[in-house]
């Protein structure tokens, strides 16, 4: 409470004239004439010296000697002070009278600088200290329970509101927004308590006892200058400082309606005609960098110290980096703006950027981030996916289906009818192959050794083409072999004498055997020979 009584009283202690005489912690009075080549502060130091030197060697009495010129003021036998005529008209009275009333002074103070340092005195002291810490500490918890327990009550009754829709939509973004305000004003207000407290405590702690008594009219001075000087700027700021909160609020709540608008949009709550709603948090966020952006462009001439030398030397070095650092990151973010609104692809769908397919984890303005069959994430700048071709699995799928479609050359002996009939068997028999649409066979080539058959199968499941393809290859192996097909791939020549066929043995006719080699004995031989 005393920091608060001197931050009142500051006005009126500035308009003080004269040097102060400290001793022990205490002001005695000021001193407001020179004597000789005396100044009034080295006179109030010599005085200060002087009383601290008799205090100490014992003296507890205060005479008055008076002279033509001067009255002369002692403890004990040493020489504190001494009024002159100057000193009288200084104060407007009597030289004989303010000699009284500064040996008075100096009585009272030696007589306290003795009682101050018995030990009765020290224990009252520390007593006082101790209560005073004590009721700090109590007010201190009861501002933490407090603003914890105003915050809880705050949440369950806002809670409370959402489950009955009584606040929603909007509303209940304004009444969030309102009351963060005023919790955080209301914890800033009590820091701001807790600190003038904490101050008042320890200057009164320090006031106390004698031995730290200066140390708390340092404080208080130190305490009184910051405070002043903080003032003073915070007033000569304050019109810039309105502008900047003006700013801020309008920023704000202009993000705050964006936001519940791209919500609403994303969620289909309301629609505009030609913007899908997968645009929205990425055209959000775009729109609050180009808001944010803006208000920084207007607020950058009511920042403290924005038009010094050094800020605009920060500002240009840290221009230069972003121009020579960021090129290809504004290159990246430039094409996700770009795959963005070009909806080449969305999150989960199966592409394939390059040699790299995969399905799509993480779509961002910076990269594009794709996990392959074998569990391998891929990180692909926007930039790069951009200039690639990129094929998209799922899109079409989701309403028409794939088209996954594998390759067979089967020799000309075999009827070309029955390679159909056994390639849609094979798809029939695949699994995530659909029977609508229906599979359907290419004969795409006529090579010199066979006929290239071209088998094609629809599928929902794209994210599984890997597993289809291979379930496909194996009911070709399983169809062609049962039927005694030869799969002709690669080229086998077709020299069958002394040579096993190419179907499995469990898919060969029973009792098959190889055929051994055939010669002709084409020389004649002589009669009787």
């Amino acid at each position: 409470m005393r920091l608060l009584v001197l931050l009142l009283a500051a006005p009126l202690l500035a308009q003080e004239t004269g040097a102060p005489v400290e001793f022990d912690g205490r002001v005695l009075f000021h001193v407001k004439a020179p004597l000789g080549a005396f100044t009034p502060s080295q006179r109030a130091e010599g005085i200060r010296e002087t009383l601290h030197q008799a205090a100490a060697s014992g003296a507890r009495t205060v005479t008055i000697g008076e002279t033509e010129f001067a009255s002369v003021i002692k403890a004990g036998p040493a020489a504190v002070m001494s009024l002159g005529d100057a000193d009288a008209r200084a104060e407007g009275r009597p030289r004989a009278e303010l000699a009284r009333e500064r040996a008075l002074i100096l009585q009272r103070a030696l007589e306290n600088y003795a009682a101050d340092r018995s030990w009765e005195r020290l224990a009252l002291a520390g007593f006082r200290v101790t209560i005073a810490w004590l009721l700090f500490v109590g007010f201190l918890w009861l501002a933490i329970q407090g603003v914890r327990g105003l915050r809880r009550r705050v949440a369950d009754w806002h809670a409370a509101c959402a489950r009955e829709r009584r606040v929603r939509g909007l509303v209940a973004f304004l009444w969030d927004r309102i009351l963060d305000t005023l919790l955080v004003a209301v914890r800033l207000f009590a820091v701001i308590i807790t600190f003038v407290l904490l101050s008042s405590c320890l200057t009164y702690s320090l006031s106390q006892f004698p031995a730290t008594r200066a140390f708390s009219s340092t404080l208080v001075s130190a305490v009184l200058n910051a405070l002043g000087s903080l003032g003073h700027s915070l007033l000569s700021y304050l019109p810039s400082l309105l502008v900047l909160v003006i700013i801020a609020a309008a920023t704000n709540h202009l993000l705050g309606v964006l936001k519940v608008l791209a919500r609403a949009v994303e969620r289909k709550d309301f629609q505009i005609e030609g913007f899908y709603s997968d645009w929205a948090q990425p055209t959000y966020s775009l729109l609050r960098v180009l808001v944010i952006v803006l208000a920084l462009v207007i607020a950058f001439p009511y920042v403290p110290g924005a038009s010094s030398d050094a800020f605009k030397m920060i500002s240009i070095f840290f221009g230069v980096l972003v121009s020579f650092g960021s090129s290809s990151t504004i290159s990246s973010i430039i094409s996700g703006v770009v795959l963005t609104y070009m909806r080449p692809y969305r999150r989960g769908d199966w592409i394939q950027v390059g040699d790299v397919v995969g399905s799509v984890e993480v779509k961002s303005l910076l990269v594009t981030r794709l996990k392959t069959i074998k569990n391998v994430e891929v990180t692909i700048p926007n930039s790069t996916v951009l200039s690639s071709q990129v094929q998209n699995f799922s899109d079409v799928a989701r309403v028409q289906g794939l088209i996954l479609h594998t390759s067979v050359t089967i020799g000309y002996d075999a009827p070309w009818r029955t390679v159909h009939d056994l390639l849609l068997k094979a798809a029939a028999a695949t699994e995530n192959a659909l029977k609508d649409p229906a599979p359907f066979v290419w004969q795409t080539s006529m090579n010199d050794f066979n006929v290239t058959y071209e088998i094609n199968v629809y599928t929902a499941r794209p994210e599984l083409m890997y597993h289809t393809y291979s379930a496909l290859h194996a009911n070709i192996q399983d169809a062609f072999n049962a039927a005694g097909v030869e799969i002709m791939s690669p080229n086998y020549f077709a020299l069958r004498d002394g040579n096993t066929i190419t179907v499995p043995k469990p898919d060969r006719p029973q009792g098959y055997e190889a055929p051994g080699f055939r010669l002709q004995d084409s020389i004649r031989r002589p009669p009787n020979s």
